[in-house]
């Protein structure tokens, strides 16, 4: 049996058979629930923003063309929802990775030392601008290839290593200095 690609249930969609959405819906809320959560570090508000994508979707599938990538225009919507929702709040939310939070006792007396360089981090990916702050989210926490953050974001590869080149650029000057002051 052929497996009907996200493009073919978006056309659907598009036409009006709006139950093909719950394939859409299937096939995309949890990564694009794990990639808000990452820019916001809220479990409730990533799962309300996540709906919201959706709800825009089925209110702005007429603008959906075809052979577009329904992955990458998912993607946008999310951006964009999580975007308009900085703006409502005037809130610059800071990146949460719990995971790369060094554990104190396995560090044999560099666990303090480890985690104030964290904190510094930290401190330093969530005073870049909105859109580095996504790009390393994708690249260094999802640990996304570049032609897959081509495909969600619709920039070019090239494009791509430009904005984490000069991300990471940003970060190591950020870093440094907070780590002199600190």
């Amino acid at each position: 049996m052929e497996q009907t690609t996200d493009e073919m249930l978006m056309l659907k969609v598009k036409q009006g058979d709006l139950d093909q959405m719950k394939l859409i819906f299937e096939r995309h809320h949890l990564k694009l629930f794990r990639f808000l959560y990452r820019l916001t570090g809220d479990k409730t508000l990533s799962e309300d923003m996540t709906q919201t994508v959706f709800y825009r979707i089925l209110r702005y599938r007429h603008s959906y063309k075809e052979g577009q990538s329904v992955n990458a225009w998912l993607y946008q919507i999310g951006r964009n929802v999580f975007y308009d929702h900085c703006e409502r709040v005037k809130k610059n939310y800071e990146i949460q990775d719990e995971s790369s939070i060094p554990d104190s006792q396995s560090q044999n007396g560099t666990g303090m030392e480890a985690e104030e360089l964290n904190e510094q981090l930290m401190l330093a990916i969530n005073s870049l601008d909105k859109e580095h702050k996504e790009i390393l989210v994708m690249s260094k926490f999802q640990e996304m290839r570049y032609e897959d953050i081509s495909l969600r974001t619709g920039m070019s590869v090239s494009n791509i290593k430009t904005r984490v080149y000069r991300a990471m650029k940003e970060l190591k000057s950020v870093f440094f200095k907070l780590n002199e002051a600190g």
